[in-house]
């Protein structure tokens, strides 16, 4: 749970942060984040005693298998330069909301109901994680982003999709990447002009 909680928070501070910062800015931040974890994530991987000094301060927050290996918010804010360079401002901060919060629901949901597999995830979390999304979807294209219902549904089942299913690629890069490339195509071919390049956009 607290880990799912802090992943939620450090990842909307990325979209949120889009709203209110110029796009270089806002851009330059997060590669700045990004080039810090990568060398936070080098030093302890080839420094025992760096891994040890991590650990100890944010051992809660880190699964078994990240002990030993590459952690996974490393990849939130490369895949939050992704979406926001190759893609529309309102997909990829929906994309970011997505992961933001299917992922958690996904895992907690997951852990405390599921009964179901499919792959290695539960059929339970994975429609926990669809719904949540659906509701942010529906929430930011009622206020803040101009998403029509169809693009929110295909990024809502894209991201779903995507986390279910076993790839050897991390989810915090996956989910993004592929729900805004779904929401990106829907938007294009319903004619919203989707599909283009965010360095172009107003």
């Amino acid at each position: 749970m607290r880990r799912g909680l802090f992943h939620a928070l450090a990842t909307f501070l990325f979209p949120f942060s889009s709203l209110f910062l110029p796009r270089t800015v806002f851009l330059a931040c997060t590669a700045s984040v990004a080039s810090t974890l990568l060398l936070l994530e080098f030093l302890r991987l080839n420094f025992a005693s760096v891994n040890r000094w991590f650990l100890l301060f944010f051992h809660p927050l880190v699964r078994e298998k990240e002990v030993a290996a590459v952690a996974g918010s490393t990849y939130v804010p490369i895949s939050t330069l992704g979406v926001f360079l190759l893609f529309h401002r309102d997909v990829a901060i929906a994309a970011m909301c997505f992961l933001a919060v299917g992922d958690p629901v996904s895992g907690i949901v997951g852990t405390r109901f599921g009964r179901s597999k499919l792959f290695d995830k539960s059929m339970e979390g994975n429609l926990a994680c669809f719904l949540s999304c659906l509701v942010v979807g529906f929430a930011l294209s009622c206020t803040a982003l101009e998403l029509s219902p169809l693009v929110v549904l295909m990024g809502a089942f894209s991201a779903a999709l995507i986390q279910a299913l076993p790839l050897p690629v991390n989810d915090n890069l996956t989910i993004p990447l592929f729900s805004a490339l779904c929401m990106a195509v829907t938007r294009m071919l319903s004619g919203a002009n989707g599909f283009w390049v965010f360095v172009f956009s107003p």
